[in-house]
């Protein structure tokens, strides 16, 4: 697992136990783990089971640092 989501998270509320993803109650929606997730593991209730209608923002393109998002 890249673990991306655990690390990005604003609110700390993912974590990785037990060989699984826990998600708390502390989501403010910011969709950070789902835009970042490079597997696309991650769906927010049924609406963005649909790639086509809800793409996945990537960043700016070439250059694009996502540790940024971070700071």
């Amino acid at each position: 697992e890249c673990m991306l989501c655990v690390e990005f998270c604003p609110t700390n509320n993912i974590r990785f136990e037990n060989e699984e993803f826990i998600w708390g109650d502390d989501c403010n929606i910011c969709l950070r783990c789902y835009n970042l997730c490079p597997e696309d593991a991650i769906q927010f209730k049924e609406a963005t089971l649909n790639k086509k209608k809800y793409p996945r923002y990537k960043g700016p393109g070439n250059g694009f640092n996502q540790n940024k998002l971070k700071e």
